[in-house]
């Protein structure tokens, strides 16, 4: 059979339903034909994969150019595919976007079970509300996981490679995930500050349940002016009287650890002209975070931005500052709280063992 040409919705499910002919009566027949469609409801997978059940919702439109041959027990399907306006939800769940392509496309079912492999390229997918442009992604299917090769896209103005899979055979969607975000715009994020922010990562967890994510990163801020960033400004404001905006932080560094629903860190270092600072402490899925931060101000900064009336700031014999503030609450709704020094305790050493910042 050759050149088949559909225009109707229908098609998806002929080609399912050659698919799943009981192979007793086709078991000796050699089967080789080419369809082509326009404007295919892509809806119908739902009723053709046991995977995708009647709690998907899928839309979208599907242009295929596809070659299907049958060799006994083994389906393949290749060729190429392009769908527009696709979204695919389930509950929590969602991935969208305007267009893609589906490049090389290679399909095999053998003894019931299904293998894809393919390359997806696509000017935008939204998951999650997360954005990702320019997208060029290498991609399986095999036993219900979606597996994603070494693959490349744009977020914000940063490049994010990354590679890992999805099981979808199982109600909470366990994924295995690593790779790198290079170059993110800090000016897209707050207009008023500048940066470039680079993150490398390795997460695994249930895709439904963010709290059940666990792994690590770890983020650096280059050339930057965090200044004027809300939480930054925050403290600045809290710390020095007038006005903090002149002051700032020219780069960041740390790890996180990351464990039931939380982001723990103990080394994100900022550093800027006369001010460094040190953050212990996490931040939460459900927005809570509680960081203690240590403070080093030197005495040419102060010269021209003299400290607030702060109870608990200890200055040092040649006129350096610190101040150590416990910040509380909500990333929405933030409390500062001063926490003096202890008694006896030595700044030198405090500076050693947790700023890390020599005199």
């Amino acid at each position: 059979m050759k050149g088949w040409i559909l225009k109707k919705t229908g098609f998806l499910q002929i080609i399912f339903l050659l698919l799943v002919f009981p192979s007793i009566l086709l078991s000796e027949v050699e089967t080789n034909f080419h369809i082509k469609g326009e404007n295919l409801d892509v809806s119908s997978l739902l009723h053709s994969f046991p995977v995708l059940s009647q709690e998907w919702q899928l839309k979208g439109s599907l242009n295929p150019d596809l070659y299907i041959k049958r060799n006994k027990e083994v389906w393949e399907i290749h060729g190429k595919l392009h769908c527009e306006k696709f979204s695919l939800s389930k509950g929590n769940f969602y991935i969208s976007s305007p267009s893609f392509n589906l490049k090389d496309l290679r399909i095999e079912e053998k003894y019931k079970k299904w293998f894809l492999n393919s390359l997806i390229l696509s000017p935008e997918i939204d998951y999650f509300g997360l954005k990702f442009r320019e997208v060029e992604a290498s991609v399986g299917w095999e036993n219900g996981n979606l597996i994603v090769e070494p693959s490349k896209y744009v977020l914000g103005e940063g490049k994010v490679h990354i590679e890992g899979k999805i099981n979808f055979s199982t109600s909470q969607y366990p994924f295995n995930f690593k790779g790198r975000i290079d170059g993110i715009n800090i000016n897209k994020l707050y207009p008023s500050s500048k940066g470039r922010i680079n993150i490398h990562l390795r997460l695994n967890g249930m895709a439904k349940d963010p709290s059940s994510i666990q792994g690590w990163g770890k983020i650096k801020v280059e050339n930057a002016n965090l200044g004027k960033v809300p939480i930054i400004l925050d403290i600045f404001s809290l710390l020095f009287k007038g006005s903090p905006s002149y002051i700032t932080l020219d780069s960041a560094e740390g790890d996180f650890r990351i464990k039931d629903g939380f982001a723990y860190t103990d080394n994100l270092e900022f550093k800027g002209k006369g001010v460094s600072l040190l953050a212990k402490g996490y931040v939460g899925w459900n927005r809570k975070l509680d960081f203690l931060i240590f403070f080093k101000v030197s005495q040419e900064l102060l010269k021209f931005n003299p400290l607030t009336k702060l109870f608990g700031v200890v200055i040092d014999r040649v006129g350096n500052a610190f101040v150590r503030i416990r910040m509380t609450g909500t990333i929405d709704n933030r409390h500062y709280t001063i926490v003096p020094f202890g008694i006896g305790e030595d700044i030198q050493d405090l500076l050693k063992k947790f700023l890390k910042i020599e005199k």
